[in-house]
């Protein structure tokens, strides 16, 4: 849904799209325990600095949102576009899931 609604954001104008948009963060906040959940199950006694690690990589949503930024600067890519970005973090998510359903 956040790839969907990403998609929409950027390929519409008006009200749409500031809703489309917008509803990124809703997708998002029901993705995090999601995501935490797929990757401790299973560990065992790993499970403690798994979780940990997991906390600490939450950083990478900055990193991301510099290079989202830096892309939006660029007169060759600008705002509407370095939203692929956003596209590409839920395609790998996707990936992720798809993966570690198989495995568990």
């Amino acid at each position: 849904m956040g790839i969907i609604a990403l998609l929409i954001g950027m390929f519409t104008q008006g009200m749409i799209s500031i809703y489309a948009i917008i509803s990124v963060g809703l997708f998002c906040s029901v993705l995090w325990p999601c995501i935490f959940t797929l990757a401790i199950s299973g560990l065992g006694s790993f499970t403690n600095k798994a979780s940990g690690y997991l906390i600490m990589m939450i950083m990478g949503g900055g990193v991301i949102s510099l290079f989202q930024g830096y892309l939006a600067d660029l007169e060759s890519v600008g705002i509407k576009f370095s939203f692929f970005v956003g596209v590409a973090c839920f395609a790998y998510l996707s990936f992720y899931a798809l993966v570690s359903k198989n495995k568990a």
